[in-house]
């Protein structure tokens, strides 16, 4: 039963007549999500949870882009889903640490990994907007890697945001529009969702690309002016040149902004130049001797476990998963009793506070929204100005307005 807020969500014991529910893994932004185990094999999955008197219902719409490109690499499958008493109810795969997680408990990543990640998040993207589809909401915490084999794949997770671009019948894009409301995640957004700027394709990437830079610049987080706005943030993002943004990280990332910002809305990215970028970049450095490309990632050894997870020697972070201090991308609701960085208590906090819906939400029943869509350390010379699109405001989800066709 569902208790006066989400933060105290009791979930039913079973689901599906077929999945026993576990411990509770974390806390996302509109439900929770906890372990569970399959009664008949005994296979381990994660139930995400919605209460049915919650003002917006985005689960229902989350498995039904789920179901849409099931069987992708690097997306998890749904096993069920539906109602459970007082909840929405959607069984998929129990996931590892999301990259928000593991940056959290290594404070830095390597050149290497993060190049590695380039691709690898840029092929979900590309099949993403493949299946047509835009996900308007790219982050850290929504990209999770795999358990065991899969340590080394990089999964998209969070579609409750996500919308449809261009009709898969008639190939017709979405019309351009202005005066729309912010739709994702702030501090992640591109310029033009910031201007209120219908989104496209461009705009799953020009996010992405700020995520890369985050990751490449090292910089700790610095949340003391937690006070500030989305405008800040913007004008920021407007004001800095990208030259200036990208001064000191390889030339592929300047190259990858670039071609970004310079976009149309109804232009089709092309993948396989922006992935060369990364490829490139990555046989520079392993030419110069500087990285190997063997296609492990740091992390492997922390995720990679074929033992116990809860088994602190064998796998560390599985066991902080399995403790409840961890989950595949969104952490408990009790930031002091996270077992991790500063940097991770912070972002907790502003995840917690700062994710909601904007008013007037088109998905505000048990059912998806069908309405078409009308046609249509630091490193050296880094600009700190820049930076501080990282360092102030608060993360602002919005509402998607429109759903699935």
């Amino acid at each position: 039963m569902y208790v006066d807020s989400p933060s105290r969500l009791i979930p039913p014991q079973e689901v599906g007549e077929t999945y026993v529910v576990g411990s509770k893994i974390g806390k996302g932004s509109f439900g929770e999500v906890f372990y569970c185990k399959d009664s008949t094999t005994g296979e381990d999955y994660a139930v995400k949870f919605e209460p049915v008197n919650n003002k917006y219902q985005l689960l229902a719409y989350e498995a039904k882009v789920l179901k849409y490109i099931q069987n992708r690499e690097g997306f998890p499958r749904v096993f069920f889903s539906g109602r459970e008493g007082h909840h929405h109810a959607l069984v998929i795969d129990l996931l590892g640490p999301s990259l928000a997680d593991l940056f959290a408990m290594r404070g830095t990543f390597e050149r290497k990994t993060v190049l590695m990640m380039a691709i690898q998040m840029l092929d979900r993207l590309k099949c993403l907007h493949t299946k047509h589809m835009i996900h308007r909401d790219i982050k850290p915490a929504n990209f999770t890697v795999g358990k065991g084999r899969k340590a080394n794949t990089i999964y998209m997770i969070d579609f409750g945001l996500s919308k449809k671009f261009r009709d898969p019948k008639t190939d017709q894009h979405i019309a351009y529009r202005e005066g729309k409301g912010m739709v994702g995640t702030v501090r992640w957004a591109s310029l033009n969702a910031h201007l209120g700027m219908e989104q496209s394709r461009r705009d799953d990437l020009e996010s992405l690309g700020y995520v890369l830079i985050h990751y490449l610049k090292n910089e700790p987080l610095d949340y003391k002016s937690k006070s500030a706005r989305s405008k800040r943030i913007m004008q920021k993002k407007k004001s800095v040149p990208i030259e200036e943004v990208c001064r000191g990280l390889p030339d592929c990332i300047h190259q990858y902004m670039k071609y970004c910002r310079g976009l149309m809305f109804e232009a089709r990215p092309d993948y396989s130049y922006l992935k060369d970028l990364f490829l490139e970049e990555m046989e520079r450095g392993c030419a110069e001797g500087i990285m190997v490309n063997d296609g492990i990632f740091e992390w492997t050894s922390l995720v990679n476990c074929d033992g116990q997870p809860g088994d602190p020697m064998i796998c560390p972070i599985a066991s902080q998963m399995q403790a409840g201090n961890m989950s595949a991308g969104i952490f408990n609701e009790d930031p002091a009793k996270e077992n991790c960085s500063w940097r991770a208590l912070a972002s907790v906090r502003e995840e917690a506070e700062d994710t909601h819906p904007e008013p007037g939400c088109a998905i505000a029943s048990n059912q998806p929204n069908t309405a078409k869509a009308k046609p249509g350390g630091r490193k050296q010379g880094c600009s700190s100005s820049f930076l501080k699109i990282f360092s102030f405001g608060r993360f602002s989800r919005k509402k998607p307005e429109d759903g699935m066709q």
